[in-house]
């Protein structure tokens, strides 16, 4: 599949650089598999000690590179296959296991079970897209209505909150297999109480990030800013605001995941981008565009909103009877 990039115009890229793409995502894509099913299996140990030789093999490349590699050669092929080389290695102790547990399947039972998984698979694929739309649409928009600078500042205010997504994507990983066993299990009172607890965790997590960064400003300002991000400050409060919206209705869209209410959760994120894009048109119209990431904030308000709805009204075991039938 990589080999589409050949169909889009402007790219130029060569037959070395699209087999670099290819490899680097098949790599990626397997490794990801195994790190999922280690974290459902509980091996979190297993886990760290792949992510920390994959981390170990990346730098060991990286100082390969920098003391021996002619700068020349330094090109998007190269990196790619270098991280492939890596993806690979690490993946390596587990490839022959998982060929054989391929071959050795009752297809027929996969064949069986598919068409649910697709269903449910496909509304997924709808959430993606749209919560891409909801929380990156702005940067299109931005640079066609304001131009590039625009889009670097509301950037520039974003990059400290980087890691807190991190956290909840860390947790998400960890939580909705635990969840998906309390809802199959019928255990309401345990599942919504995980799901209170995290959700107040992230807002605790957040102030504390919030008050620190307020404290250290003065000196991030002079040091990472300056004049050439004056008034920047607004916009990182309101990614600030954003951020703790995001991790809120992240949280509580995989206690829906875990459900299984895959088609409830993506019209929730096709209401957020909607609502999204309209703010982002207002404040377009406007001419504000420190203001854009009020869209964010707005669709991610109206997208939990949504999800705290069907959290509310969702009864477990009525639930898992509906997914089952699938």
């Amino acid at each position: 599949s990589s080999y589409l990039f050949c169909l889009v115009p402007g790219l130029g890229f060569h037959a070395q650089t699209i087999t670099a793409i290819g490899l680097y995502l098949s790599s990626s894509l397997f490794r990801e598999y195994l790190r999922n099913r280690a974290i459902v299996n509980r091996k979190l140990v297993l886990l760290l000690f792949d992510d920390g030789f994959f981390v170990y093999l990346v730098m060991v490349a990286m100082l390969y590179t920098y003391y021996f590699v002619d700068p020349a050669m330094l090109n998007l092929a190269f990196c790619l296959t270098a991280l492939a080389v890596a993806n690979l290695v690490v993946s390596l102790s587990a490839f022959y296991g998982e060929i054989k547990a391929v071959l050795q399947s009752p297809w027929h039972c996969c064949k069986s079970l598919f068409p649910g998984v697709w269903k449910e698979a496909s509304w997924s694929l709808v959430g993606v897209a749209t919560t891409e739309a909801q929380n990156r649409g702005y940067i299109f928009v931005v640079g066609a209505f304001f131009g590039t600078s625009a889009v670097g500042v509301l950037q520039a205010g974003r990059v400290f909150f980087g890691p807190l997504n991190l956290i909840t994507s860390a947790w998400g990983r960890v939580a909705r297999p635990h969840l998906s066993v309390l809802a199959e299990q019928n255990k309401s009172d345990g599942f919504y109480r995980l799901l209170r607890i995290s959700i107040l965790s992230f807002i605790v997590v957040n102030v504390i990030f919030s008050i620190a960064l307020w404290l250290a400003w003065p000196y991030l300002n002079q040091h990472f800013f300056g004049e050439q991000y004056a008034g920047v400050e607004l916009t990182v409060i309101l990614w600030a605001v954003a951020t703790l919206v995001f991790q809120i209705r992240s949280v509580s869209g995989i206690g829906v995941q875990a459900c299984r209410l895959f088609k409830q959760l993506a019209l929730t994120t096709v209401l957020g981008a909607v609502i999204s894009m309209c703010v982002l048109a207002a404040v377009c119209l406007e001419g504000i565009s420190e203001l854009s990431v009020v869209s964010v904030i707005a669709g991610e308000v109206a997208a939990s909103l949504s999800i705290f709805y069907i959290l509310a009204t969702a009864k477990l075991s009525k639930v898992i009877e509906v997914a089952r039938g699938l």
